[in-house]
């Protein structure tokens, strides 16, 4: 079993990867900067309470301190972005005792794709393609569950993807059933903001356009 524990925080407690490990990850003081379970629940409780922290990996890093932040400011704490006590309190309050991760097994389906043999890098190119295919099934099954590759990897280290097989995957909440009345793109932020009237109820990371590829500006 991997176990997770900081180089700066020996107090911090031994986690493992496994499923259980990640289901009873809990919070601890000066938890730091790094790829632990206790933020890989944290970050699937931030994506089901509709504050995204993009695509799920158990990592710290500016999407979630973003989504901790917008959950906050739902949620009438103050948004610094930290996970306080507070805060992972509030989160699992909404959670409840729902498995952060579960296993899936991969069906004959899954492998027909289609995939594609390669990719590539200018968008040109990819526009000339007959579809848009994934390369492979890890990169399909990582977009179907919100997880980076290299993270649904890592948990499925011993895996071969193949037909029949269980592999450990993040279990997703229920979808946002609030009315939407406002949307917002914020470049500054590079998040997709959600209202209710003037209520908070969602935020997304997103890329808000470049100097290359520009977003409109203005009101739509």
């Amino acid at each position: 079993t991997t176990t997770a524990k900081t180089a700066s925080n020996p107090n911090a407690p031994k986690a493992s990867w496994t499923l259980d490990g990640i289901h009873n990850a809990e919070w601890y003081e000066n938890i730091g900067k790094g790829q632990f379970p206790v933020y890989a629940r944290a970050h699937v409780m931030l994506n089901n309470a509709h504050a995204s922290p993009g695509a799920i990996d158990g990592s710290s890093g500016m999407n979630t301190l973003k989504a901790i932040a917008s959950f906050q400011q739902m949620n009438g704490i103050k948004p610094t972005g930290e996970l306080t006590k507070e805060t992972w309190d509030a989160l699992i309050s909404q959670q409840g005792n729902k498995p952060a991760f579960v296993e899936y097994t991969i069906t004959a389906e899954d492998l027909k794709g289609p995939y594609a043999k390669s990719i590539p890098r200018d968008y040109a190119l990819q526009a000339k393609m007959k579809g848009l295919y994934y390369q492979d099934i890890q990169e399909m099954l990582a977009e179907r569950f919100h997880m980076d590759i290299r993270y649904l990897k890592k948990l499925n280290a011993d895996k071969a993807f193949k037909a029949g097989e269980t592999i450990t995957v993040f279990n997703p909440g229920d979808p946002l059933k609030q009315k939407i009345t406002r949307i917002v793109a914020k470049k500054s932020d590079n998040i997709l903001y959600a209202y209710n009237g003037d209520k908070l109820i969602a935020t997304y990371p997103t890329t808000v356009g470049s100097s290359d590829t520009p977003s409109p500006t203005g009101t739509y």
